[in-house]
């Protein structure tokens, strides 16, 4: 199972986009947990997650994330964020597992 932590600011906005991602994941037979957490929170479980992607709004603590573990965090583009296409942030996901 590959386990993707999203960061936002409030853990809401990014929530609607994990159930798109989910369904992306199921149409390709992905075995994938997802979750949408506040800086905040990321900085306390970070290790625990495969990889973390941040919402654009966020990517100011791209570095400080980094910092935090030695596996991938990568910033959503912003134009795929206000997009809210899953499909196309799930694919961001996979890529960065390669």
């Amino acid at each position: 199972m590959k386990k993707i932590l999203l960061c936002c600011s409030a853990g809401f906005s990014t929530s609607v986009l994990v159930e798109k991602m989910y369904n992306w994941f199921d149409d390709n037979d992905i075995d994938v947990r997802l979750e949408a957490v506040p800086l905040a929170q990321v900085k306390s479980i970070v290790t625990e997650w495969d990889m973390v992607l941040i919402a654009p709004q966020m990517a100011y603590a791209i570095n400080e994330i980094k910092a935090l573990t030695d596996k991938p965090v990568a910033a959503i583009p912003a134009a795929i964020y206000q997009n809210g296409s899953g499909k196309e942030v799930a694919e961001l996901a996979m890529s960065l597992y390669k």
